[in-house]
């Protein structure tokens, strides 16, 4: 009624764990890389309103179509 369980295999073998990796300084990169590319795009905010201000002072500017 009661079973007991262990953590070893059916076998009687325990798998060997995989050794630890050090990836801390790809993750560190990563996320400098993603910082800057978060100051980047919001470094696109100010250049946007400085179109749709110039271009709210020309009113009468063509639009070139193709």
């Amino acid at each position: 009624m009661h079973e007991q369980y262990s953590d070893s295999a059916p076998g009687g073998s325990t798998p060997s764990p995989t050794p630890y990796k050090d990836r801390s300084a790809g993750l560190v990169i990563f996320g400098i890389l993603t910082v800057l590319m978060g100051c980047l795009a919001a470094l696109f905010i100010p250049l946007m309103l400085l179109g749709q201000a110039a271009a709210a002072k020309n009113p009468d500017a063509q639009v070139h179509k193709r």
